[in-house]
């Protein structure tokens, strides 16, 4: 089930991603439908832009929801999300570069 989550912010300031994810079915994820989910961040300002320079733990029931959510931070349609992520902005720091989060989820 490979999804591409784009997001972006300010450098070394925390942002939260948001996705509507859905299984190789068609059908929403839930937290009962995955084992895990991993998360890589990588540096592509970097001389080893595919070298994660970050490995940040997800966990997976405080990062799925079971139904959609359609709060003030969801603006791209009127269904709503079912995974939210916060990066810690330490993880993003430094002036003038771009940062790529890749997450894999397992069911």
């Amino acid at each position: 089930m490979p999804k591409t989550i784009t997001s972006s912010g300010p450098a070394g300031q925390a942002f939260t991603s948001l996705a509507h994810v859905v299984g190789n079915a068609g059908t929403d994820i839930t937290q009962a439908s995955l084992t895990s989910i991993t998360c890589k961040v990588f540096d592509e300002s970097s001389a080893t832009p595919d070298t994660a320079v970050s490995s940040p733990t997800i966990t997976i029931s405080s990062a799925v929801f079971d139904t959609l959510q359609t709060d003030a931070r969801w603006s791209v349609d009127d269904d709503g999300y079912n995974f939210r992520n916060t990066i810690a902005g330490s993880v993003v720091a430094g002036d003038a570069r771009r940062f790529r989060i890749e997450y894999l989820f397992t069911p």
